[in-house]
């Protein structure tokens, strides 16, 4: 895909593994000519009985997450460090009204690779 200039943004979930591993993969992905790259950890289950063969529930939500090696795929779009947010008028769910509501921008990536406007912060 990213040969034929399509925007490609790897997820990959869940990684089992410390940073160097989800590094390695990140490394291989943008080599492979991914755009972004983003990873969460297992959920919910013990990791280690999960490489050692067997399900074992922790009961809750665990995410591991490498913030330094995230690469735009979603998150929020920061100047020095904030997050940057504005209000927009949204529908309801209904699509019967219309009210004010305040998003958090998010930076997806897009206009890194191409010249087209998409409407997104630079």
């Amino acid at each position: 895909f990213s040969k034929k200039d399509v925007f490609v943004r790897v997820m990959c979930m869940p990684l089992i593994g410390d940073e160097k591993e989800a590094n390695n993969i990140k490394k291989t992905c943008i080599n492979f000519g991914a755009k972004a790259f983003k990873h969460k950890g297992v959920n919910y289950w013990d990791e280690q009985a999960l490489l050692n063969g067997s399900a074992v529930s922790k009961g809750g939500k665990k995410d591991l997450v490498f913030n330094d090696i995230i690469l735009k795929s979603g998150e929020d779009y920061l100047n020095n460090g904030v997050s940057q947010s504005g209000d927009y008028i949204m529908p309801d769910k209904k699509w019967k009204n219309f009210e004010k509501s305040h998003m958090v921008f998010v930076n997806l990536g897009y206009s890194d690779i191409n010249n087209f406007d998409w409407g997104y912060i630079k």
